[in-house]
């Protein structure tokens, strides 16, 4: 295991520690004072607070937020203050040492004062999700095979850099339905009724019963994303599919195939908490419409919605030699499958009655691609 330690960070200490901290059942708090040298100051806020950035890859470079040296299970979430310690002189210039560098065009008080040292507070917290580092995400990448739109029998590869494995929570919450079924597909038994002691259900005789179906909303949150990838291509491409493990054997998370529908992708987006030069360029409009990319973060979302069957509510896949069926590439779970009244079980239903025509009625992705900017 390798950590990083910040040589630059000296705590402020007294008689009794000007730092604290507290615990309960959610997590845990803590705060403390670090005196920072000036020429030690810039960047102080991505070195405390981390940073990401899209790489080349499709995954993520960042930097971790700083861990609490004695409740390393807490990491920084705010500097509460920055106070200068000693002062150094007076600044005319109009822009302190620490801003960006920039062609922005800005106002700014004339005369400021420069000090020798800092102290800063930072606030610690437990985070909801696990914090990695690159290089300990780096050994979970992987090439990873599914199938793609239409072709049900050919895998596509591609590098998976594993980026659902850190910073994202998942949520659950139970969502019911009833679902009615079709008339006359049911008949009502009782010695009541008269006569053979059956009578069939429909409009006549009374409403068709309804259908359990248990369902989740299930929110998949992934925290501290470059606002730059709200435009992947790859969320395009897994609007109205169910999620499909492909060729792989590991599951996402705990989700089977066909289990999850992706509903919708909502993202929070806020400014980084470190400003970032924006150098806007009149010759090449491209610069202006970009910069509303850069130095912003983003929250985001992913809403689905899960739906397992009990294997004993499953009806029986028909098992076709040639041409091969069902496909390797088809998803005839979850989603794709609808209830029979007559067999009281879920079957999977196809857009065509033949073997040849695969017309699932949803497509499927591996929803670990919504991780992978494309």
């Amino acid at each position: 295991m390798a950590n990083k330690l910040w040589t630059s960070f000296l705590e402020r200490i007294e008689g009794i520690a000007p730092g604290s901290a507290s615990f309960d059942s959610s997590g845990g708090t803590a705060q403390m004072d670090f005196v920072v040298a000036r020429d030690q100051m810039p960047g102080i806020a991505t070195n405390i607070l981390g940073a990401s950035a899209v790489n080349q890859n499709g995954g993520l470079n960042r930097s971790v937020p700083l861990a609490h040296p004695e409740f390393n299970w807490l990491y920084a979430t705010k500097i509460s203050t920055v106070q200068g310690i000693g002062p150094y002189g007076i600044d005319e210039s109009g822009k302190g040492p620490l801003s960006v560098a920039d062609n922005i065009d800005r106002a700014y008080p004339q005369y400021f004062c420069l000090f020798e040292k800092y102290r800063i507070s930072v606030q610690f917290e437990a985070r909801p999700y696990l914090v990695l580092t690159d290089e300990q995400l780096a050994g979970f990448s992987a090439t990873r095979r599914d199938y793609v739109g239409t072709d049900l029998m050919n895998t596509t590869q591609w590098t998976d850099p594993a980026e659902w494995g850190r910073f994202v929570s998942v949520r659950r919450k139970p969502k019911a339905e009833l679902l009615p079924s079709n008339y006359g597909s049911f008949y009502m038994i009782s010695p009541d009724l008269g006569g053979t002691g059956f009578q069939q259900v429909n409009q006549a005789t009374g409403a068709g019963p309804r259908i359990p179906i248990v369902m989740n909303e299930v929110e998949i949150k992934w925290y501290f994303v470059p606002f730059y990838m709200t435009q992947n291509t790859n969320w395009k491409k897994t609007y109205g599919t169910v999620h499909s493990n492909g060729a792989e054997v590991q599951p996402f998370y705990d989700f089977s195939t066909g289990s999850l529908l992706l509903q919708g992708i909502e993202y929070e987006d806020y400014a980084g908490p470190e400003g970032r030069p924006h150098n806007l360029n009149a010759a090449i409009p491209e610069t202006l419409r970009t910069a509303i990319y850069e130095n912003r973060y983003c929250d985001i979302t992913f809403k689905c919605l899960e739906f397992e069957i009990p294997g004993i509510l499953k009806a029986t896949l028909p098992n076709i030699p040639v041409p091969q069926w069902p496909p390797p590439g088809l998803v005839t779970e979850g989603h794709n499958r609808v209830p029979s009244a007559k067999l009281m079980k879920w079957c999977y239903a196809n857009g065509a009655n033949n073997f040849i025509d695969w017309k699932p009625i949803f497509l499927s992705t591996d929803y670990r691609r919504l991780f992978r900017m494309n």
